[in-house]
């Protein structure tokens, strides 16, 4: 983000990569304030840095997968207007990011990543991961988010309670054309049944 404001030559707009919570009090107050991460709620401490008539973007919710995005505009020394915009699927900022060298996938630092995130998982070394290390591919249908991005940090001990892993397949049978309406949109949730 620095580096599209400098392009851009803008010069009215500080960056603070800090605990929302403690605000900028020493630059303040502000027209416009922006939190770039999902807070489960807002703080006055941060809302009476805000000039009168300014206004603050925050992405607000629970986890990172209820988000609504809400204005808050400052009507007075102690009056605030807020305007919830819409339910949002926000990107997760997750605490640990493994690091894994992108130019040459070798099978000891994706081991080593996978143990270093799944800490305090420890039983994770007992499963047999060498013949999974091609491909991960991680599904969840959730309606409330059947429109929005699937894509996620798959930080596994922060987002999921047990880990399944399936070492063989078979081919499976799709549910048959009238399981369906006949006109569905081109996302819609779709299932499949073993005979």
């Amino acid at each position: 983000m620095l580096d599209v404001i400098q392009s851009l030559e803008l010069k009215n707009i500080l960056i603070k990569d800090s605990d929302y919570r403690d605000g900028w009090p020493e630059k303040g107050p502000f027209n416009t304030i922006l939190i770039a991460n999902e807070i489960e709620k807002l703080n006055n401490n941060i809302l009476n840095q805000l000039k009168i008539g300014g206004r603050l973007l925050v992405p607000i919710g629970a986890d990172w997968a209820h988000v609504i995005f809400e204005i808050v505009e400052r009507q007075s020394e102690i009056e605030f207007k807020k305007t919830a915009l819409r339910e949002n699927f926000f990107i997760p900022n997750p605490k640990v990011i493994p690091k894994v060298n992108m130019d040459r996938f070798s099978d000891n630092k994706i081991v080593d990543s996978i143990k270093s995130v799944a800490i305090p998982f420890e039983s994770i070394e007992k499963y047999p991961i060498d013949s999974l290390l091609e491909r991960a591919i991680g599904v969840i249908y959730r309606p409330q988010t059947e429109r929005m991005s699937h894509y996620f940090h798959a930080l596994l001990p922060s987002q999921f309670d047990e880990y399944i892993f399936f070492n063989t397949t078979k081919a499976i049978k799709p549910l048959s054309d009238s399981t369906f309406p006949s006109k569905t949109l081109l996302e819609h949730p779709f299932g499949f049944i073993d005979s």
